[in-house]
């Protein structure tokens, strides 16, 4: 009865009560000759889930299990009396005649499609005609079939071809002629110019392979590249490659050519087959070569799957000094989060946008969000698969540092470099000493101050900009870097004469329209200053210019500048008019109060300044000028000259002084930090054609002027860039008198004005305190009324320049996260705390799902696929943390016990690798089934390692002899064999210790056993 009770078990699957594999084998030998004797073909159908482990994950052990069962009864029903069987976790095979295949293998997959929980399914399908071949090897070709679709997150059904199983072999021609190839020199590197862009010179070059194999001819990188990292052979690749870049740069040197950064490509398999980092310090080091000048490229799949890990070694290898690469930035799932966590030095972005640049507005827009996002996070930019000179005009505008394609070379070995050289055929090599010269010219985007309206039918205006163009200076003569395409049409637009890229000597221009601008930008370039310019063009027209210096060349000199114009509007018949930036620049020196004032609505525009970088922004808009400004006349005007003002201080007095003089003038004292200082008021009209004014209000009791001019900007964004501590969806923001506590609100959007909080009090801290009971929500309440103290702010403000909290508030019955910034400005000689609240909803949710999807990763990492136990990594973790307990002299007690399952490379050999599988998963159940309450762990192949503790430590030896004896049981009949060996902890040092001696009562056990296997 036992005998029969252990067959049962043996032949059929302890979940679904299929046929196990061994049993289903024998199964369907039989049932071959029955179909082929119905003249039927047979046919074996393999399925397989896809995410299995994600869905255990999310619903659960039992609900997997469940889901597994319900797939086996639907196997069952269309199958009925055929053999069916589940090899292992998720894959099952089935074997019927083949038109029943395909028929059900549809009707299964569509029905699949429309479960509630489910799965996508691949199945594969092998017509088995050969009858020279065993049912075993036809499996094997069903799961070909089955696993050529594994890179898809989608159903298919795929039925075996030949070239399926050519691709195998030359998988495993690759991997075993791999070490041949590198020797006989079938591998050799390519080497593809890496240009930058803004002085078309090569600064990089990307080293690329080639494999012109005997046997299968030029091989393209994707055939043999994926097989190595797939079988952890890349390495080899890798290393080699590296030994010939860092060849190849010396040959560079010894024929007196620049030599420029070169880059290498590396798996993430690298980092686990090797210690790569050692391996190129070593190579590095021993060349002589400088570590900045070998660049790592490292694409997202080389990152993804452990994380934690891959971002450790990038940070290692940035620290000593290796620039490090991401590829392919676009291909895949790659997003702002991954730059957020990883600072790479350079993203490259992927060939199909870039194809895409002249024949979709949407990727144009996408690129430069891409570039722009880049230079924001100090971050270089490279677009691969450059072909037109469009394309290159393209990216040169927005600022994308470099480029790579066919449109300046395609790879080439370094004897075609040197054989370039010699006919003078060469792009040309950076020089190094201009290198820091060109980074800074390149990151200049063209459309950096573009004010785009975004409706879905006006995405063409998103490069609607300002004119703007990059000159380089040199003495007198001045020439064109690039300029935009809006520079250009202004340019064509508002000159008669012809677009030059080069004026020789601006001197030549002296007396004549431009002059002004040209010695402008002349000075700009030597005193390397910012500068804002009113002029004229020969037709009257009156333009503003921004004009600043980018950088200086320290080889010969040269200056690059910018300039853009800011402003271009037609004089009136009046040649002698001024213009609106003239009047307001010449106010606006040692300026107290600045505003714009339409004199028939009395709608005005409040301006302040930037005291750090001496600019102009807008302050506020308001209504009704004149009536306010005598409200507050009291507070504002010194006792003595209230009357004075407020007599002369009248619209009609205004118009009537304009009209007569052009300007109206006032002297009197104005109360600025509660003494009368005397300032004098100037005011004078613009001629727009509109009854608008500007009014200056300036400081004459200290006769301090400021020595720059001020940039007025009439763009009402202007003012959250100018407030650089506060970023994001801005809900409010408040002015606060940092000593008497004094408050007013100066900005605020209509969601936060729908909760009604009070704009303008005495006591900033009371006020927002009594107004949080209301509106902060209620689970944050404690943590609120914790941390918002004037004291706490104050004290974080100094210690780390800005005081930031966030918390939740009711807003239309939701509750909204926001962050509060607060930091202190100095302006007009005292200190003002600037505190804003923004609505961070979207950026909290965000995270929280960046946070289940890290965690969803983090979980599969230390998985293992085949055999459900722990992975390596996963042990290390544990290892670490024994290590710590031995470190504290820790009262522990644990051992390691070290097990290799013997003969697998024979199973594989001869049965194939589905039955290799199965090998080790029969092995993993014995050591999972001896050690029923330790963590196994599986480091590799066949290898697997046990940390016993607790009640398995205290019946350790037994359990060893338990193992022991089903290994006496397996050798004869032919099952499993798992060698052992086992180490308890004394007094080791490290838990590596321990393990060495078990790897070493391992081996001397699987010696023994072979023995036993030899001479039973």
């Amino acid at each position: 009865m036992l005998t029969v009770g252990i067959s049962m078990e043996n032949n059929y699957d302890y979940l679904t009560g299929l046929s196990s594999m061994t049993y289903f084998l024998d199964l369907a030998e039989n049932e071959c000759k029955k179909i082929r004797n119905e003249k039927k073909t047979p046919a074996v159908v393999f399925f397989d889930f896809n995410g299995m482990k994600s869905y255990n994950q999310k619903y659960g052990m039992a609900a997997g299990d469940e889901f597994l069962k319900s797939f086996a009864a639907t196997l069952s029903g269309y199958f009925q009396s055929r053999p069916i069987s589940r090899f292992s976790s998720d894959h099952f095979c089935v074997l019927s005649d083949f038109d029943t295949a395909i028929q059900n293998s549809k009707e299964i997959l569509g029905q699949n499609e429309h479960l509630d929980r489910t799965l996508p399914l691949r199945i594969g399908i092998y017509p088995y005609e050969d009858t020279a071949i065993s049912v075993s090897e036809a499996c094997d070709k069903a799961k070909i079939a089955c696993d050529s679709k594994r890179n898809t997150y989608k159903s298919e059904l795929c039925i075996f071809e030949k070239s399926l199983q050519k691709a195998i072999e030359k998988k495993q021609y690759v991997v075993e002629n791999l070490d041949k190839a590198i020797q006989e020199g079938w591998l050799s590197v390519y080497y593809q110019a890496i240009v930058r862009t803004i002085n078309g010179k090569v600064c990089s070059e990307e080293a690329l392979t080639r494999w012109n194999d005997p046997e299968y001819g030029l091989m393209n990188p994707q055939d043999y590249i994926p097989i190595l990292e797939e079988t952890n052979c890349i390495y080899k690749l890798d290393l080699f490659v590296l030994d010939q870049v860092l060849q190849k740069m010396k040959n560079l040197a010894e024929h007196d050519l620049y030599v420029v950064p070169n880059t290498i490509n590396l798996s993430k398999s690298d980092f686990y087959c090797c210690d790569i980092i050692e391996e190129l310090l070593k190579r590095i080091d021993a060349s002589d070569i400088p570590r900045d000048h070998l660049i790592i490229e490292m694409n997202e799949n080389a990152i993804a799957g452990d994380f934690d890990y891959m971002a450790e070694k990038i940070a290692q290898l940035q620290k000593l000094g290796f620039p490090v690469w991401m590829d392919d930035y676009g291909s895949g799932f790659s997003s702002p989060a991954l730059l957020q966590n990883i600072p790479f030095d350079l993203i490259k972005i992927d060939m199909s946008f870039v194809k895409q640049i002249e024949h979709n507005e949407k990727t144009k827009i996408i690129i430069t969000e891409i570039v722009r996002l880049a230079m924001a996070l100090g971050i270089d930019t490279l677009a691969e698969g450059v072909e037109t000179k469009a394309q290159v005009e393209f990216l040169n505008d927005i600022g994308c540092t470099m480029l790579q394609g066919f449109y300046f070379t395609k790879p080439i070995p370094m004897k075609e470099i040197l054989d370039r050289k010699q006919r003078n055929a060469l792009i040309g090599f950076e020089n190094p000493s201009e290198t820091d010269y060109y980074v800074k010219l390149g990151k200049v985007n063209l459309y950096n101050l573009s004010s785009p309206h975004l409706e879905a039918n006006q995405l063409k205006n998103y490069f609607d900009t300002w004119p703007m163009v990059m000159v380089e200076c040199n003495t007198n003569s001045l020439s064109v870097v690039k300029c935009n395409e809006t520079f250009k049409t202004f340019f064509n637009t508002n000159f008669s004469a012809p677009f030059r890229n080069a004026i020789k000597d601006v001197r030549c221009y002296k007396g004549k329209a431009g002059y002004y601008s040209l010695n402008e930008i002349m000075l700009c370039a030597k005193e390397g200053r910012k500068s804002i310019i009113d002029d004229r063009t020969a037709d009257g027209t009156n333009i503003q210019l921004l004009i600043w210096r980018v950088a200086q060349n320290p080889v010969n000199g040269v200056s690059a500048v910018m300039v853009v114009i800011l402003s271009a509007t037609e004089s009136p018949s009046d040649k002698t008019a001024l213009t609106y930036n003239y009047v307001a620049r010449a106010l606006a020196e040692d300026y107290v109060f600045l505003y714009f004032v339409n004199m028939d609505t009395g709608d005005f525009v409040e301006y302040s300044s930037d005291n750090a970088n001496r600019e102009v922004s807008i302050e506020r808009h308001g209504h009704s000028f004149f009536e306010e400004v005598v409200e507050i006349a009291d507070t504002q005007i010194y006792k003595d000259d209230l009357d004075l003002f407020l007599n002369a201080f009248t619209k009609e007095n205004i118009e009537k002084k304009l009209e007569e003089n052009g300007t109206f003038s006032l002297i009197y004292r104005n109360m600025i930090h509660g003494k009368p200082v005397y300032v004098i008021m100037k005011i004078v009209k613009i001629r727009d054609g509109k009854n608008n004014i500007i009014i200056g209000v300036n400081n004459i009791d200290a006769q301090m002027k400021q020595k720059e001019s001020l940039e007025i900007i009439k763009e009402e964004r202007m003012v959250f860039s100018r407030i650089a501590a506060l970023s994001g969806e801005v809900l409010a923001i408040y002015s606060v008198d940092p000593v008497t506590d004094a408050f007013f609100e100066f900005c605020s959007n209509e969601l936060y004005d729908s909760i009604e909080i009070v704009v303008q009090g005495s006591n900033f801290y009371e006020s927002t305190k009594k107004e949080s009971t209301r509106v902060i929500y209620k689970e944050d309440m404690e943590y609120f009324e914790a941390h918002f103290k004037k004291e706490k702010i104050l004290r974080d403000i100094q210690n780390n320049g800005m005081f930031m909290m966030n918390y939740r508030i009711v807003i239309q019955d939701h509750p909204v996260h926001v962050l509060l910034k607060a930091t202190m400005i100095h302006e007009n000689d005292e200190n003002k705390l600037i505190v804003g609240v923004i609505n961070v909803e979207r950026e909290v949710r965000k995270n929280k799902e960046f946070e289940m999807t890290l965690s969803t990763i983090k979980m599969e990492a230390i998985r293992d696929d085949l055999t459900g136990v722990k992975r390596k990594n996963a042990y290390y973790s544990l290892e670490a943390q024994l290590n710590e307990q031995i470190k504290s002299n820790s009262d522990i007690h644990f051992a390691i016990v070290v097990c290799d399952i013997n003969g697998l490379k024979f199973v594989n050999d001869t049965l194939g690798h589905q039955a290799g599988d199965q090998y080790i998963i029969d092995g993993c159940k014995m050591i999972c089934s001896t050690f029923k309450r330790s963590p196994v762990f599986r480091l590799g192949g066949d290898e697997f390692a046990v940390v016993v503790q607790d009640e398995d430590y205290q019946y350790l030896d037994l359990h060893m002899a338990e193992m022991a004896e089903k290994n006496r049981r397996h050798l004869l009949s032919g099952e499993v064999v798992v060698a052992t060996g086992m180490c308890k902890f004394t007094n080791e040092k490290t838990v590596a210790e321990i393990f060495k001696k078990a790897d070493t009562l391992m081996y001397e056990n699987k010696r023994i056993l072979k023995h036993q296997v030899t001479n039973p």
